[in-house]
C-alpha cells in the first residue's frame, strides 16, 4: 500500500489497481495476456501474421482484440481450439478478406486427423486426395511414399483449395510420421 498498490488479500494474490493503472486498465492487460497465451503458437501463426501486416504492432492488435473479446463477454468462458478459430473469424474476417483462407491454412497445417470444417471451406469428401494418389502424381512431390499402400498415403495427406483474393491455389499437406505439423507443397 505504501507503493500505491491495492491488491487482493487472499490467494491468488493480485494487484487490483495502482496509482498509475486503474482496475479496468489492469483487467484489460490480463485479457491481453490471456489472448496472447491462447493465440500464440503454431495454430494461429500465419493468421496473426496476416492480421498484423501493414505495421500494426502486436500490442495494438491484441489491445483491440481484447476490447472486442470483453465486449462479447468471452473473458468469462472457456473456449475450444475450434472455438478460438471461429472467434478470430467472427471478429476480423469482414475487414480482412483473406483471413478465413489463412485460418484454414493454419488449421490444416496443424491438424493431422480431422477434416477441415465446412465453415472454413472444407469439403465433405476426399476426392482430391484420391485423384492425386490414383494418378501417382503424389510421387512427384513425395517420392518417399512410393512403398506405402494408397490407404496409408491417404491417411497422411490433405489437399485443400485456398481462395485468396489474388487467386485460388491448391496446396498439398503431408504429415510425416510422428509430426503434428505438415509439410506443404503448392500443386500445379
Amino acid at each position: 500500500e505504501s507503493f500505491g498498490c491495492i491488491y487482493s488479500k487472499e490467494a491468488p494474490y493480485e494487484v487490483l489497481r495502482t496509482d498509475d493503472l486503474s482496475f479496468l486498465e489492469l483487467r484489460r492487460l490480463k485479457t491481453i495476456e490471456d489472448l496472447v497465451d491462447k493465440y500464440s503458437g503454431p495454430h494461429f501463426q500465419n493468421s496473426l501474421d496476416y492480421l498484423m501486416r501493414g505495421g500494426k504492432s502486436p500490442f495494438r492488435f491484441f489491445f483491440e482484440f481484447a476490447e472486442k473479446w470483453e465486449e462479447a463477454g468471452f473473458h468469462w468462458l472457456n473456449h475450444s481450439l475450434m472455438g478460438l478459430y471461429k472467434i478470430l473469424a467472427e471478429f476480423f474476417a469482414e475487414e480482412n478478406p483473406d483471413l478465413k483462407a489463412w485460418l484454414k491454412y493454419d488449421f490444416r497445417k496443424n491438424e493431422p486427423r480431422r477434416q477441415t470444417p465446412r465453415w472454413l471451406g472444407g469439403l465433405p469428401n476426399r476426392q482430391r486426395e484420391n485423384d492425386l494418389i490414383r494418378s501417382r502424381e503424389i510421387f512427384n512431390y513425395l517420392p518417399e511414399l512410393k512403398d506405402l499402400r494408397p490407404r496409408e498415403i491417404g491417411r497422411r495427406i490433405f489437399v485443400e483449395e485456398f481462395p485468396w483474393r489474388a487467386g485460388s491455389e491448391l496446396i498439398l499437406f503431408y504429415f510425416p510420421p510422428g509430426r503434428r505439423s505438415a509439410r506443404t507443397f503448392r500443386l500445379s
